[in-house]
């Protein structure tokens, strides 16, 4: 799995936490700085 799978894996399983919980549709996102997950969101 390249870096950037690895953080798309991240923003899709919080989605999907976002669609279970319902909290909002469908979307979810990290921000990343070098090799680190610095922010995460979900709507």
């Amino acid at each position: 799995m390249t870096r950037e799978e690895k953080f798309m894996q991240e923003a899709i399983l919080l989605s999907g936490q976002s669609i279970y919980n319902n909290q909002g549709g469908p979307f979810g996102c990290v921000i990343v700085k070098g090799n680190e997950i610095v922010g995460r969101g979900l709507q």
